[in-house]
């Protein structure tokens, strides 16, 4: 007999949780999370997991890792896959090929709506609100082991009451360097910052800069996901790249990221570079978040060498404001506040949402 009482309810988790905040140990969740449906209705959930949890709360969740099959899928290899799918069991269902086997795995007759891999069920627990998210190991006091190849366990700990996102959130709204650094120290949170149509304007500028020599400098280079971009193209050194950015915890990113580029904690109004030492300066949507940007323009230049290319990307103001951002500006408005620069190229990415401005240096600029 249980040292304890069970009392099973029958609940429609796509609804509020009929519990009150805060009174609740752990929450243990095994081949649930792929049954919600993308993207709402999960995170609705994994929040009201979060809202019913203690302090010091842990919720664990098991998935199914999807991101192997379509490996084994893509490779051909029948094999592996079907050890994958059924590991030791000889139960399988009559199938007529590989790919209807995926549709299995994926469909599962209706009942999935959701795909994980390793990365994804971090970044959902990371929107549901928390900020200590970490794989863990298979543990045979909590997992069926009869699923256990093809699985992922992640533990969460609840350690506020406010959700990470509405932290975080405060504190760039008032650019508060705090929030940065809670920002760039949560990996999950500096994943969700890097989406794709960000990852996509990072790409955009690679390719860019990459006809043009020199040492690179990213103002605001955050966890140097830009930067080390740079670092894979040919011809450039990991030690020609520099950032700089006003968050420690930034740069202890970068450096994970590209150990051997020069990275600072700096003001971004004042670079301790001398003149005419870059080949390429970098703003990309920094300028928005400065006390000066004027001053960060007028430094950047002063940094670069005659020739060089001064790469600036910001929100196009037309396109909406938020609050977080010192300054805005559209079109006229930033062609106006930088006139005293030569302008060499102006386009819009992002649909629109983004302008980016390329200046350059020359040789009678003494600005």
């Amino acid at each position: 007999m249980l040292p304890f009482s069970i009392h099973p309810l029958t609940l429609d988790l796509r609804r509020t949780l009929p519990f009150p905040n805060g009174c609740v140990d752990s929450i243990y969740l095994e081949y649930v999370l792929e049954r919600f449906d993308y993207p709402d209705r999960l995170i609705m959930f994994l929040r009201e997991c979060f809202r019913v949890l203690k302090l010091g709360g842990v919720i664990h969740a098991t998935v199914t890792d999807f991101s192997n099959a379509f490996k084994l899928y893509e490779q051909g290899d029948e094999e592996g896959f079907y050890a994958w799918r059924y590991g030791n069991n000889n139960d399988s269902v009559w199938s007529m090929d590989l790919m209807d086997e995926l549709n299995q795995v994926i469909y599962a007759d209706g009942r999935h709506h959701f795909m994980f891999d390793e990365e994804n069920i971090v970044n959902y627990l990371v929107k549901g609100g928390f900020n200590n998210v970490q794989l863990r190991d298979y543990d045979s006091n909590l997992d069926s082991e009869e699923r256990k190849h093809q699985s992922i366990y992640v533990k969460a700990v609840k350690e506020s009451n406010h959700l990470l996102c509405e932290i975080v959130s405060d504190g760039l709204e008032e650019n508060n360097a705090a929030a940065y650094d809670a920002l760039w120290a949560n990996e999950g949170v500096a994943r969700l910052y890097a989406n794709p149509l960000r990852r996509q304007l990072w790409l955009q500028l690679a390719k860019i800069a990459a006809p043009i020599k020199g040492k690179i400098l990213d103002i605001g280079c955050g966890d140097g996901r830009l930067l080390s971009l740079f670092a894979h193209q040919q011809g450039r050194k990991p030690q020609d790249l520099y950032g700089i950015d006003y968050s420690i915890e930034a740069i202890k990113q970068a450096q994970k990221r590209i150990s051997d580029a020069n990275l600072l904690q700096s003001d971004m109004h004042c670079f301790n570079f001398p003149d005419n030492y870059f080949g390429i300066v970098i703003a990309c949507e920094s300028l928005e978040h400065v006390i000066n940007p004027l001053a960060v323009l007028k430094e950047g230049y002063r940094v670069l060498r005659s020739g060089g290319r001064f790469i600036v990307t910001i929100p196009n103001g037309d396109k909406g404001y938020w609050k977080g951002h010192t300054h805005s500006w559209n079109e006229s408005q930033f062609r106006e506040f930088s006139k005293d620069y030569p302008l060499v190229h102006f386009e819009t990415l992002e649909k629109g949402h983004t302008l980016l401005f390329i200046f350059e240096k020359r040789i009678d600029h003494e600005k």
